[in-house]
């Protein structure tokens, strides 16, 4: 049997050689290696004493095993890994047949003891799995400066563009060991991290159509590497994509050819077919679509008349199924969180400054009004994630870009300003349906060192707030805004990192930072735990 897999690990290897010199799919290969692992698990004779072991089955997740075996009991089996260390994982797999197919998540580099244990006679076998020595831990250092207890979980981060830090999609735990990456470096770049009611998530392709971050379609993948589907998307996707409860997809989607960019929200199928589509041109109707003058500048590409197309710069979005049902979408440009009818496609509120200069008559009907106490601003500025939590409130990871001005209700950049006054945090709002007001509470804030001026993401796990200061940026070790530059390598003693927190109970609990060779910044993060995934994932 061993033989036999060896010969077919070989014949994966070709079949990668052959896909990627026809411009194929990396779908279609992961597909063939798939069923290629069927034909194994139903032709295995291998006994639980001595079991089938595959690293990195679907050759794009190499810190994965499956471990193969036949068994006369039916039983749930309990996976130890790195008994002896804190951040070890321990999760439990159902039994439906005799036929096993253990999929065991959250390997180290180098040596792992594993344990397996079947419930239901506590018989127990201890394995040893060896991975292949990373390049990884070359490219990204971890400093770990809070942590707390983290049985079965781990943090995934999505990087910003392809290849920033040299790796894809990657995971940690709170000791600081790498315990997950995606080795393909062209997939899951500027990621949203989407996790879909079956435990899969949705992340960008390798299907880039245009810098920086412009993708035609979205694998669906578990984290043993295996990719359940290809999602495309008809357009441009960037930003965010999330499953809707009909199955549906909804993204943030630019037209292939349009005079402005990041302004149009598309509800698809599984097929990319457009089912509804939310223009936010006609929707908001404004006079004058061109960005801001204190964002236009602050636009990721040399071209000033691309920025200036960039009006709106919709970098997230929700459904709000548990409220009123509609569409709320984040405006990074124009510093605004709106709520659209999902069936009639009209503005139901907006929260922003009132004071900003696009603010019209006819926007400020669809203005909330604030109910929180005057001693703090309660309005985002160049926010880039929002996220709606099970008790039905509002997180927003709140950049707090030129907050220093916009606290002094001064809306010119061409006024100076100081920089050290700029804070990024994550505000919870608290939406009044009835009376049309909100209410919104401070949930983190740290001092101007860690100012994100782009980039950041906030998402809620059970009572556990992942917080993802994303792209703080330096220059001579001072917090900077001149993103451009610093990203385009036009200032040398520049740097960027990113800095994550989890808040449970309402204390800071942990804390890491994510640092590489010069520049590493993140766009998404999210809390997993292996145990709730696997409980999804039953195909």
């Amino acid at each position: 049997m061993k033989k036999y897999y060896m010969i077919l690990l070989l014949f994966f290897q070709l079949s990668a050689l052959d896909i990627n010199a026809n411009e194929k799919n990396l779908y279609e290969l992961n597909n063939q290696i798939f069923n290629d692992l069927n034909l194994i698990k139903v032709k295995n004779n291998n006994s639980f004493g001595n079991p089938l072991i595959i690293v990195n089955p679907f050759q794009i997740s190499p810190l994965t095993a499956y471990i193969i075996f036949n068994n006369e009991i039916i039983s749930d089996i309990n996976v130890k890994i790195n008994k002896k260390d804190i951040c070890h994982f321990d999760y439990n797999i159902k039994g439906s047949s005799n036929i096993y197919m253990v999929p065991i998540i959250g390997l180290k580099e180098g040596k792992n003891d594993i344990i397996l244990k079947f419930k239901k006679n506590n018989l127990q076998k201890s394995f040893v799995i060896t991975t292949d020595k990373i390049n990884i831990a070359n490219n990204i250092k971890i400093k770990i400066n809070n942590s707390n207890n983290c049985l079965n979980e781990m943090i995934l981060l999505s990087p910003t563009y392809p290849n920033q830090p040299g790796v894809s999609l990657f995971a940690f735990n709170k000791s600081g060991d790498i315990v997950w990456f995606l080795s393909d470096k062209n997939i899951g770049a500027s990621s949203s991290l989407f996790i879909d009611d079956e435990g899969k998530l949705l992340i960008n392709s390798e299907k880039n159509n245009k810098r920086p971050y412009y993708y035609s379609s979205y694998y669906k993948i578990d984290l043993m590497g295996r990719i359940f589907e290809e999602i495309k998307n008809n357009g441009y996707g960037h930003h965010e994509i999330i499953q809707l409860p009909n199955k549906n997809y909804l993204a943030l989607v630019d037209k292939y050819i349009q005079n402005t960019i990041e302004d149009r929200v598309v509800e698809f199928d599984n097929e990319g077919n457009i089912i509804k589509e939310w223009d936010l041109k006609k929707i908001l109707k404004l006079k004058t679509i061109i960005a801001p003058n204190m964002y236009k500048y602050y636009a990721l590409d040399n071209d000033h008349k691309l920025a200036q197309k960039d009006w709106i710069h919709l970098n997230s979005l929700a459904f709000n199924k548990n409220l009123d049902g509609n569409i709320i979408v984040s405006s990074r440009a124009l510093n605004a969180i709106i709520n659209i009818g999902y069936q009639d496609k009209k503005i139901k509120w907006i929260i922003t400054d009132p004071h900003q200069k696009w603010i019209t008559p006819n926007i400020k009907k669809y203005l909330l009004k604030t109910k929180n106490p005057k001693n703090y601003n309660p309005y985002s500025y160049g926010q880039h994630s929002i996220f709606i939590t099970k008790e039905k409130s509002l997180l927003v990871f709140d950049n707090g870009l030129f907050s220093d001005l916009y606290n002094r209700k001064i809306y010119d950049k061409s006024l100076s300003y100081n920089l050290k006054n700029n804070r990024s945090r994550v505000l919870e709002y608290f939406i009044d349906y009835t009376n049309k007001m909100f209410d919104v509470k401070v949930i983190h804030q740290k001092n101007y060192y860690y100012y994100s001026a782009f980039l950041g993401s906030v998402s809620k796990n059970n009572n556990k707030i992942i917080i993802n200061y994303g792209g703080i940026l330096k220059e001579s070790n001072m917090p900077s805004d001149n993103i451009r530059k610093i990203l385009f390598g036009e200032l040398i003693n520049s740097s960027g990192f990113s800095s994550i927190f989890e808040i449970n109970d309402k204390k800071e609990v942990f804390n890491a930072d994510i640092k590489g060779n010069k520049i590493t910044t993140t766009y998404r993060t999210k809390l997993l735990n292996v145990s709730e995934l696997l409980n999804y994932n039953k195909k």
